[in-house]
């Protein structure tokens, strides 16, 4: 406990008969109860302690304390312990004890205290990434202060989705983002054992190409020949896939048949490499990996896919297909109009709604009329 903690003074006087060989009480020590290097604030709720002796042991001490207004006494006052509730208000007081003897031989001693107004901590900044895809970890760090010199701030965090990997203790965590696309909100409270503030970071998550074993999309084309209109279906589904550190490689079947399902029906199985945010096509019917999307996806972003051709995000929004309306699109063009396909479009937690491809000397342009994702 501190003691000393702020200014005391005694006076002693003795009021005695002369002859009278009584000895007056003497103030040992006069303190406030509270940790060492805190200190008090408004409306906070402190023991004050008076420690005397008397030379005469067989006298029996009273106590009388004198305190400023403003604070209200939880304990009466003829005790040497004295319970206050401080003022509201910041200042300096100065509380006094006077302890004395049956024979009105009396010590008094004076303690100053100085009471604070807790100030609110504030938090300066939340940072991290505001745009990730599905299943990414991100580490998000609230910076925080205090003008209260030695008061220590605690961190608790909640979020609106995904999980909090780091005890929610500490000023920095590590999320990990949920596995399908949203708006986040990762709430921060500090405190600082008295007051607290709150702030929200937002994150973005993206999930535009959704793998999973057994998912399936079908997609439709028509042809409109001169001779006879047909329509044409691609399939695909997922049918394995095998993890290796850093990466998962999913194999998706690929079958192209028209609406009697018998007649030129094709069949071969794409690859796609999933390694952090990239992804990497493998097609059986090219000898060469193509980085096929590089996420996340925003309007102006751009990358090579690997031989000089230059993948870029050109629109975001609705795109209306046989399967329904679809928000949040993403138009992704490539720059050599002679590879086909050369545009897609993905919708979250979807994947791909359109899609071209070149079979044989036809180009078709296939949209999603039904997927399972389960």
């Amino acid at each position: 406990m501190k003691k000393g903690f702020i200014l005391f003074t005694t006076a002693a006087f003795v009021i005695a008969l002369v002859g009278c060989g009584n000895e007056p009480p003497v103030i040992e020590d006069l303190y406030a109860d509270i940790p060492e290097g805190s200190r008090i604030f408004a409306s906070d709720t402190v023991t004050f302690i008076c420690e005397a002796t008397d030379p005469d042991e067989d006298d029996e001490l009273s106590y009388n304390w004198n305190v400023p207004a403003g604070g209200a006494f939880l304990t009466p006052t003829d005790s040497s312990v004295l319970i206050w509730m401080v003022p509201a208000e910041e200042g300096s007081y100065i509380l006094t004890c006077v302890v004395s003897d049956p024979e009105d031989n009396a010590d008094s001693g004076s303690l100053t205290i100085d009471v604070f107004v807790n100030k609110r901590p504030k938090i300066d900044s939340i940072t991290g990434l505001n745009l990730v895809t599905a299943g990414d970890t991100v580490l998000i760090t609230c910076f925080a202060s205090d003008e209260d010199s030695g008061q220590e701030l605690s961190f608790a965090w909640e979020a609106s989705g995904g999980s909090l990997t780091e005890p929610s203790g500490a000023s920095n965590l590590s999320w990990v983002a949920p596995d399908y696309s949203g708006v986040f909100d990762l709430i921060c409270t500090v405190s600082d054992g008295m007051a607290q503030i709150v702030d929200t970071f937002t994150v973005t998550v993206q999930n535009y190409f959704p793998l999973g074993l057994g998912y399936k999309w079908l997609y439709m084309d028509v042809l409109d020949f001169v001779v006879f209109v047909d329509t044409l279906y691609y399939k695909a589904t997922v049918v394995d896939y095998t993890q290796s550190p850093g990466r998962v490689n999913w194999s998706v079947q690929r079958q192209y048949f028209d609406s009697a399902e018998y007649v030129d029906t094709i069949y071969d199985t794409m690859h796609y490499i999933v390694a952090g945010d990239s992804l990497i096509l493998d097609d059986p019917n090219q000898d060469e990996q193509l980085l096929g999307l590089l996420f996340p996806l925003w309007v102006g972003k751009y990358w090579d896919i690997g031989d000089g051709t230059l993948a870029t995000v050109t629109y975001s929004g609705p795109r209306s297909v046989p399967a329904g309306l679809f928000t949040d699109c993403m138009f992704v063009q490539l720059d050599d109009e002679e590879r086909q396909p050369n545009d897609y479009w993905f919708a979250p937690d979807i994947g791909m709604v359109q899609v071209g491809v070149s079979l044989d000397t036809v180009d078709l342009v296939f949209e999603l009329t039904d997927s399972d994702l389960h």
